[in-house]
């Protein structure tokens, strides 16, 4: 549904965080290898002076605190405007990541479980069919062997297919994943990993449903707000659009172009008319890094807590094994 991140040469709100633990040789507990820190800067200077990459902003966190905070390279493809370091990418599936926190905190609450059936949030899953053979236009269909649940959608294996629904011109998330459900699956829930945002646009219509608010704004009390994430949202203020990084990709001639012209033509706009829970946020490499912190810090951060720490171990574990992809 959306480009992959690696098409992009801003490096999309690349946040580098370096972890350090207590087993480290005591030197390295006296204070941040300064070294280290220069190899980075060499590395990203000579990446972004380049043809490959336009720009970058690196941020380094150590126990909690900034050690280093760079920019590099240009804002803009004409290359007339230094790439700064509050710099305001759309940070595409990272978005993803959030959509999931949102729902997470839902399950913490008793809101929801993540076995339960999306039918029960969203009835027009409730009888899914899975294609079995034939043509598009006369498909062979069967009724699937399980029903999709949320743990599905959050480990992308609810048996999507990739085509067919019509995402771009639905009106708001209760639209797509109407559509949504009126398309066969590819496969029976739970029996594949196939990368999938469409899965988290339906987590995103869920969080809607179960809340009661619309996931922008259930974004913004819950999870933007209490983590001081000033410059995250679907949308750029006006005021803030100067601050946006032109988003490229490589072209036949080995140049560099405008990946989304039409973002470019309309900096700062929702990414789609309703809140893409799959791809839709612009960020800033300091509000990642709060974002990236709590996860570190087992939920919390600075005292405002999201998650619960055994949460974050779950989110951490690997619920794929025997279902990637074949070769």
């Amino acid at each position: 549904m959306f480009p992959k991140l690696k098409r992009f040469a801003p490096l999309l709100c690349c946040t580098t965080l370096l972890l350090v633990t207590a087993a480290r040789a005591a030197e390295d507990l006296e204070g941040f290898s300064a070294a280290r820190l220069t190899r980075l800067h060499r590395f990203m200077q000579q990446a972004t002076d380049g043809a490959g990459y336009l720009g970058a902003v690196t941020l380094v966190m150590r126990h909690g605190r900034i050690v280093d905070w760079q920019a590099y390279g240009s804002r803009d493809l004409a290359r007339s405007a230094a790439m700064p370091r509050d710099a305001i990418f759309r940070i595409y599936s990272m978005t993803k990541t959030i959509t999931s926190i949102a729902v997470l905190m839902l399950m913490e609450e008793g809101r929801l479980g993540l076995d339960d059936p999306v039918a029960r949030y969203l009835p027009a899953f409730t009888s899914m069919q899975v294609f079995a053979g034939g043509r598009p236009d006369a498909p062979v269909l069967r009724a699937a062997r399980r029903p999709i649940t949320l743990r599905h959608l959050l480990t992308h294996t609810a048996g999507f297919a990739t085509t067919g629904v019509g995402a771009v011109e639905a009106a708001d998330l209760g639209d797509f994943t109407e559509r949504l459900a009126r398309v066969p699956l590819a496969t029976d829930p739970g029996q594949r990993f196939a990368y999938d945002g469409m899965a988290t646009e339906t987590l995103a219509r869920v969080v809607e449903v179960v809340s009661g608010l619309p996931f922008d704004r259930f974004l913004q009390q819950r999870v933007f707000e209490p983590l001081g994430m000033r410059d995250t949202g679907f949308s750029v203020p006006p005021a803030q659009r100067a601050r946006i990084a032109d988003l490229t990709a490589m072209g036949d001639d080995a140049r560099l172009k405008l990946a989304d012209t039409h973002s470019a033509a309309h900096p700062g706009e929702p990414l789609k008319r309703y809140p893409s829970g799959a791809g839709g946020l612009y960020s800033t490499a300091a509000d990642c890094a709060r974002l990236c912190q709590m996860l570190l810090d087992g939920g919390r951060v600075d005292g405002v807590s999201l998650l619960g720490r055994k949460t974050v171990a779950l989110m951490m574990m690997n619920h794929l094994v025997g279902m990637l992809d074949p070769p």
